[in-house]
């Protein structure tokens, strides 16, 4: 059972991913302001970050490259979700590659919890529990 953090701005995308990964047997954190899932991603055990993209706080590209800046909060898998083609246009093509997941929404369930489980089966904190 993995704990996973999806920061949002909108909470029924939040609710309907709450909804997704805990059928799934996932813990789920949700929040809706980027300096509480900076908070969280420091002293929460978290599994998986979800992220939206666009915020009106602080975007999602600037809170990928303060996690990576970071030597723990770097090896939290990623997974950057936006309905804003313009968006990720806007913070480069190395960015999104860069990126352990990248989903465009609107999105399918299943492929959602797919990628969800393949960020979570390559989660450096899980392979070391599991040796």
């Amino acid at each position: 059972m993995a704990l996973i953090l999806n920061l949002d701005d909108e909470p029924w995308l939040l609710e309907m991913n709450q909804q997704l990964l805990q059928a799934a047997g996932h813990n789920f954190m949700g929040v809706t302001n980027s300096h509480e899932a900076l908070r969280l991603l420091r002293h929460e055990p978290i599994d998986l970050f979800i992220q939206d993209l666009c915020r009106p706080d602080i975007t999602g590209e600037q809170v990928y490259k303060i996690m990576k800046a970071d030597p723990q909060l770097g090896q939290i898998p990623t997974l950057i979700i936006s309905g804003n083609n313009v968006a990720w246009f806007q913070v480069g093509i190395d960015l999104v590659y860069s990126t352990d997941g990248f989903l465009k929404k609107p999105y399918i369930p299943d492929m959602f919890l797919g990628k969800v489980a393949k960020l979570l089966a390559r989660n450096p904190r899980k392979l070391e529990s599991a040796l």
